[in-house]
């Protein structure tokens, strides 16, 4: 980031910082009118001082000028304004004081200066200032009246009457004390306008110190580019990638010659929609990038990181799932094999055994081909799950499919009451058919028996939207289910029934995948499951 003293400056501040200045100026102008002819002896310097006149006078002109011009200059490179504020009202004290004794002491007709000093420093910074900016000057006055008594020669001058200085010095303390009291006067309104500005000056360096440090303690490289390309700042990491050691080096320069395939990237990306993109350089990295644009600034944010490493570990954690999930996979399929693989073993051995009874070895054949039945459609459902068919999604109606297959269960539940909602009617999904009619048909065999045992079992199906997102409710008034298996009911092989496989909820949650949904289990409002088959998840999260 490119390191400045300056620090920014309410339009407020500035302009009473400039309303001094000018003030000042001014006052100068107007005292070089007096002075001028002073020093070219134009008139007759009464009580001036009389050794070395007019090089003292010159000295006063180009100190002051040359003061007020400097601070004029420089004050935005001061880091506190109450500062900057003192030191001018010691380089006034001074001036002012330095020229009361060129033009005569506590008898000069410039007096008044210390007048204005108190009270536009003191409307500036508050009362304590001008207390204290007065006990000041008013030391001045007492020491310049003993000098002049004691040194009169100095102001050509035989002797000073006690009287007539005392007077003099009487009239200026009288009026400091009624300088003191006008700024009383307004002491309440402008040292809450003061104090308040202060406050927003302090808040504004600490706000620009913070901002320094954060800019400079992201993890992620920070470029800002005006609108023809050009590097106007930059953190440490965008630095440290463009191998640039200075930050001097690389502001006003074009990004094109510190990184072509940057510029590239922002050149060909910076009037699109602001989004999180990755790219892949020629030297292998791969950076995560976003361009955005700065309204009404004409300039750009360019925001990456190396996430090379981070894409590693994912391929190399992603491969140790693959084999977990095939191991897993692997160690089920071999124990829900085991047990009809050992019911066919015992028969097949009793069968071998000679004087046999006829209905005895009836049975044993059709203990065999029930578990050779049960094996074959273990391996089916394995292979949709582990290979389902591609499908081919169309527009299909919700309700017709629904309809199906309350058709194919109802005989076998005709206890159980089944009510659909009619807005079903209103839903058409881009979904495989066949592939939608077997999760439907999956889900809404779990409602039916899990209530099969209820004195009055009733399923409820409907279709809601939320959001984005179009929602198939199979609602129950079952047992429910609790958080501990609704984590585990997707797993491959695990059921809670005798006779389950565990894979059918597994291969509904596949297909949905398939076809841009997915299967979500909640536990009723008033008791029992709720099965909802929600789609458009793919989509509804590339809109947030």
């Amino acid at each position: 980031m490119d390191e400045t003293k300056n620090f920014s400056v309410s339009p407020i501040l500035e302009r009473i910082v400039v309303k001094v200045c000018v003030l000042r100026l001014a006052l100068l102008v107007l005292i070089l009118v007096p002075v001028s002819l002073a020093w070219l002896e134009l008139i007759q310097p009464v009580n001036y001082f009389v050794h070395s006149r007019q090089e003292l006078l010159t000295t006063f002109l180009v100190f002051g000028f040359g003061l007020n011009v400097l601070f004029l200059v420089t004050w935005k490179y001061f880091t506190s304004l109450r500062f900057f504020f003192l030191l001018q009202l010691a380089s006034d004290i001074f001036l002012a004081s330095f020229l009361l004794l060129l033009t005569g002491g506590i008898k000069s007709g410039f007096g008044f200066l210390f007048l204005v000093i108190i009270f536009l420093y003191g409307r500036t910074l508050g009362q304590k200032v001008a207390l204290y900016a007065s006990l000041l000057i008013g030391l001045f006055f007492t020491c310049m009246t003993l000098t002049q008594y004691i040194y009169p020669k100095f102001w050509g001058q035989d002797i000073y009457e006690p009287s007539e200085l005392t007077y003099n010095l009487f009239l200026h303390f009288l009026a400091i004390i009624l300088v003191n009291v006008l700024v009383r006067l307004g002491k309440d309104q402008e040292e809450d306008l003061i104090l308040k500005l202060l406050q927003q000056e302090v808040a504004l360096g600490h706000a620009e110190s913070l901002k320094k440090q954060v800019f400079d303690w992201m993890l992620s490289g920070l470029l800002v580019l005006n609108e023809r390309g050009h590097i106007s700042a930059l953190n440490k990491k965008a630095q440290e990638f463009l191998g640039v050691k200075d930050v001097k080096l690389a502001l006003k320069r074009p990004l094109k010659e510190l990184s072509p395939e940057l510029f590239l990237y922002w050149h060909e990306n910076r009037d699109r929609r602001p989004k999180l993109r990755e790219i892949q350089l020629k030297d292998g990295r791969i950076l995560g990038i976003r361009v955005t644009s700065v309204p009404d600034e004409n300039l750009y944010l360019v925001i990456f990181r190396d996430i090379t490493e981070y894409r590693q570990l994912e391929r190399r954690v992603q491969q140790m799932e693959k084999l977990a999930s095939v191991g897993e996979l692997a160690a089920g399929l071999v124990h829900e094999m085991k047990n009809p693989l050992a019911g066919i073993k015992t028969s097949l051995q009793l069968l071998v055994q000679k004087n046999l009874e006829k209905e005895y070895a009836d049975r044993l054949t059709q203990v065999i081909l029930r578990d050779i039945d049960r094996l074959d459609n273990l391996l089916k459902d394995f292979l949709v799950f582990a290979r389902p068919r591609q499908g081919h999604q169309e527009k299909v109606k919700l309700g017709d499919v629904v309809e199906e297959c309350i058709q194919v269960l109802q005989n076998q539940y005709p206890h159980v009451s089944i009510e659909v909602n009619e807005n079903l009617d209103q839903a058409t999904w881009e979904w495989d058919r066949n592939q939608l009619h077997q999760v439907i048909l999956n889900l809404l065999l779990n409602a039916l028996q899990a209530v099969q045992d209820k004195d009055a079992p009733k399923v409820m199906i409907f279709w809601e939207r939320k959001g984005n997102e179009e929602r198939l409710v199979i609602k129950d008034n079952g047992p429910g289910i609790n958080h501990e298996l609704k984590q585990k009911v997707f797993d491959p092989f695990f059921t809670t029934k005798k006779e389950g496989t565990g894979l059918g909820l597994a291969i509904a949650q596949r297909l949905a995948g398939l076809n841009g949904s997915f299967i979500e289990l909640e536990a009723g409002e008033s008791g029992g499951t709720k099965a909802c088959l929600v789609r458009n998840f793919r989509s509804s999260l590339i809109n947030h």
